[in-house]
């Protein structure tokens, strides 16, 4: 037999790891160390907690000074009349892939248990090794050798396997084959298992992103909803311009005044909770909203104790809501929630970004695996991003949600891409996400200065009927029209104040909504009324290099030539940039008039 190790010989601070290795061979044999030992793996152990029962038994042993070796560790297990144990040890044998070979080994419980985590560990180690931590390739021949010797009479009594590295061998045999057969190779240690944590994901396989639910709510329900999100607790001191957007969500439940973009967003949330659609949001201060039109989170001006209004409804809807507001960490927090909505599919999971700029902070997290898991491994998520976006004079860090490098990223309808540019479309976009069985992540470019616009209010019935448009046409005569503008988000309504106020009737405004999947079908049926028209035009506020016209030219393309239509659409555009916007508000606002001009103007080329 080789030279024992002891507790000192190995790293003077081990981890769970080096000190499992120890285990695994029964390397470790005098007391002081076994005690060490134990209680690094009693509170480590990474493979379950019925294993701490084991190290629980050293314990005790060292406790009572009794001299101890792997036998008579057996026996204070056995001992200890721990029937979950004994069921737990069971389960193992079962499920191990060379379940027939290892059955009749089931009395030498102590045995089978090492060799078991030797597997499971073993490449751990090797890695490890590579590192230099630990040289685990000699450990691991020094403990197959003590498993070896400990064993061997009993394996020969049950004629069994004559060695180690056979048993071994078959096992990594049959998991190759599993693995090559698609087969999970992890068998489950979980001592019970725990249905409430999975999921049946064979409702949202295979769904397309064109699928019609219905995402409207009745008025009653909108007005219910409402009253429920802005009453407060008693003597509760809510600040003045609080309750101000709080009396004014009434009104707007009622159909008194016209819609804000806060006031949908809430409607959808709570809907959807009343219909038992889970929901969780998080991000950088999105329980008030950066742009402070949110406020699902209200606090007392006093004592400044927060409430969530939308807990209610979530319990009448027998659901849960949570929304945190996160650290400045994107990639941290953005690849938790896309890990959650990995395994959850049944709600909402969202993540906002307190401008869509500091998304970039995250595109490690974006590229590995928000825009390519399904591609590589077949999971699906509904994970939401909302991504604040708009050119109005904040600089190049406070601009752009660098909608082009998604756009880029789009391919087999891997991802959703969408701009909306009113309430109402926030609303169903939402609702539809969580409806809808699809599950593939949502990127939303939303807006800021459009939150309170007036211009961009939508009507109660928006809500009330209707659905999520792809595309949004104008109301304009269409046999007058001679030039077609197609654009999305903000610029859109840049746009029409200056053709109201110059009274340009010729020029119609197209609002493309959903920029992927591209919509083809429903652009094609919107330029259907178009035929005569000589001029097209695709206006963005981002420079030439960025936004949509890269992506889109040629899908643009596809649709006239569909129709027989032989012109092309031509790009407005900022002049091509190294950086989303400029620095200077007085050069911001000369680069927006010109667009604007340049975009309305007839002698365009």
């Amino acid at each position: 037999m080789s030279k024992s190790l002891t507790f000192q010989s190995l790293n003077k601070s081990p981890n769970s790891i080096e000190a499992e290795i120890a285990v695994l061979g029964g390397l470790i044999l005098d007391n002081e160390s076994w005690e060490k030992i134990a209680d690094i793996l009693s509170v480590n152990d990474f493979y379950n907690q019925e294993h701490r029962k084991i190290y629980s038994c050293i314990i005790s042993l060292v406790d009572d000074n009794t001299p101890f070796d792997i036998v008579t560790i057996n026996e204070k297990v056995n001992t200890s009349n721990d029937k979950s144990f004994s069921t737990y040890l069971s389960e193992i044998i079962n499920q191990t892939p060379s379940a027939a070979n290892i059955k009749a080994y089931a009395n030498i419980v102590r045995e089978q248990s090492i060799l078991r985590q030797l597997i499971n560990v073993s490449n751990v180690l090797i890695e490890k090794s590579r590192d230099g931590a630990i040289d685990s390739k000699a450990l691991l021949d020094e403990a197959e050798q003590k498993i070896f010797n400990i064993s061997e009479e009993s394996l020969k009594a049950n004629n069994g396997f004559q060695n180690i590295n056979q048993l071994v061998k078959e096992y990594l045999e049959q998991i190759e084959e599993r693995a090559e057969n698609g087969e999970s190779v992890t068998p489950n240690l979980s001592a019970r298992s725990n249905d409430d944590q999975w999921f049946d994901w064979e409702p949202f396989m295979n769904r397309k992103w064109y699928e019609e639910v219905t995402t409207s709510v009745p008025q009653k329900e909108i007005e219910e909803n409402a009253l429920s999100i802005v009453k407060t607790p008693a003597d509760f001191s809510l600040q003045k311009k609080v309750q101000k957007i709080f009396d004014e969500r009434v009104k707007m439940s009622q159909g008194d005044i016209k819609l804000n973009w806060g006031f949908a967003e809430m409607m959808a949330y709570s809907s959807l909770l009343k219909q038992g659609y889970p929901i969780r949001f998080t991000g950088q201060d999105v329980r008030r909203g950066t742009f402070d039109h949110r406020h699902a989170v209200i606090f007392d001006q006093e004592n400044g104790e927060g409430f969530l209004s939308l807990d209610s409804i979530a319990k009448e809807g027998k659901t849960l809501v949570d929304i945190y507001d996160s650290l400045l960490s994107e990639e941290a927090v953005l690849g938790f929630e896309y890990g959650y909505s990995a395994t959850w599919p049944s709600g909402l999971v969202i993540w906002e970004a307190q401008f869509g700029d500091f998304a970039n902070g995250a595109q490690v997290v974006i590229d590995q695996f928000i825009v390519s898991a399904e591609h590589k491994w077949e999971r699906l998520s509904g994970l939401v991003m909302l991504l604040p976006h708009g050119f109005e004079g904040m600089g190049p860090e406070h601009s752009s949600a660098r909608l082009e490098r998604f756009l880029q990223l789009c391919a087999a309808n891997n991802i959703q891409v969408c701009m909306p540019s009113s309430p109402s479309q926030i609303f169903h976009l939402l609702r539809r996400q969580a409806i809808r069985k699809m599950r593939r992540p949502l990127i939303v470019i939303t807006p800021k200065s459009l939150l309170r616009l007036p211009e961009a209010a939508s009507d109660l019935s928006e809500l009330t009927n209707g659905s999520f448009n792809c595309i949004i046409g104008d109301d304009l005569p269409t046999e007058k029209i001679k030039r077609v503008v197609l654009c999305s988000g903000k610029v859109y309504y840049d746009l029409k104040k200056a053709r109201d106020e110059k009274g340009i009737s010729d020029v119609a405004l197209l609002r493309l909504e959903q920029l992927y999947p591209f919509p083809y079908f429903e652009v094609e049926e919107m330029l259907k009324d178009y035929l005569h028209v000589e001029e097209f035009v695709w206006a963005q506020e981002e420079p030439r290099n960025q936004g949509a016209w890269f992506s889109h030219r040629h899908r643009l393309e596809r649709v006239l030539n569909r129709l027989n239509i032989e012109n092309s659409f031509k790009p407005v555009s900022r002049p091509p940039a190294a950086a989303p916007a400029v620095g200077l508000m007085k050069l911001h606002l000369q680069q927006q008039q010109e667009l604007v001009d340049n975009v309305l103007k007839r002698d365009n080329k």
